[in-house]
């Protein structure tokens, strides 16, 4: 390759390293829950390090590049829970702990590796079934994200919106207005994915914080923390979220 080809092989590649980054740290921010009770924070840092060094020499082998994903986050996530037993009868089981360990982990992807030599058998596995087990996966993940409940609430009556804390401390006009904005935004994003312009992906989830700064002018802080911000309230009487997006792995 000519100096000239190198240089300019530069833009895209600060383009995905800043998407590998955001990729990171969204999925950390998405175990970051209180509620997840995880102890092991420094162990976010050491990921981030690793991250880097792998992207770097798959780089240089000219090998796939590798980073965390919300999806598998979230479902070895809710593999590593454990769940009470000696809770009453009638009460929801609470959350004991989060066996934080990297066994799990090591043994997948060595699992991954020998998969190249059951590439015979693995050949008589349908598609069809595989693209079933990855939308069970990514469906699952999902439950009970904010943006998808507030997606619901367009098209349900203001009567029956559920308690949460961004219904009641945000005016239902404002409140449907940022989930259209989130709406276009997820469309733009999906279709430069899909077109000739998905090397420059990076560059528009980029620009959207310049947008989420530039809506502080129709929304007070106190609004944008409710509607941007995943934290979930917990109440006793709530509903065990770990019912309804435990995904077994």
């Amino acid at each position: 390759m000519s100096v000239g080809s190198i240089m300019a092989a530069l833009i895209p590649a600060s383009l995905v390293s800043i998407l590998i980054f955001m990729e990171v740290e969204f999925s950390g921010i998405i175990l970051d829950k209180k509620d997840n009770q995880l102890k092991k924070w420094p162990g976010y840092n050491l990921d981030l390090f690793v991250v880097g060094l792998l992207v770097g020499l798959c780089s240089i082998l000219g090998l796939p590049w590798m980073c965390a994903t919300p999806v598998h986050t979230v479902s070895h996530l809710h593999a590593l829970m454990l769940m009470s037993t000696d809770h009453a009868p009638g009460e929801h089981a609470r959350l004991v702990e989060v066996k934080e360990q990297r066994v799990t982990n090591i043994i997948i992807h060595v699992l991954i590796g020998f998969s190249v030599f059951l590439s015979p058998v693995l050949r008589l596995i349908p598609i069809a079934v595989l693209f079933g087990v990855f939308l069970y996966l990514g469906v699952m993940s999902l439950s009970h994200i904010q943006f998808l409940d507030r997606v619901k609430l367009l098209i349900v009556p203001q009567n029956y919106h559920p308690d949460e804390s961004y219904v009641r401390n945000v005016k239902t006009s404002k409140m449907h207005l940022f989930t259209v904005i989130q709406l276009i935004c997820v469309g733009l994003l999906c279709v430069v994915k899909l077109t000739d312009a998905a090397p420059a992906f990076p560059f528009f989830v980029v620009c959207l914080i310049p947008l989420r700064k530039f809506l502080e002018r129709f929304f007070t802080a106190a609004e944008l923390d409710e509607l941007d911000n995943e934290v979930e309230e917990v109440y006793d009487s709530d509903m065990d979220e770990f019912d309804a997006v435990h995904v077994p792995v």
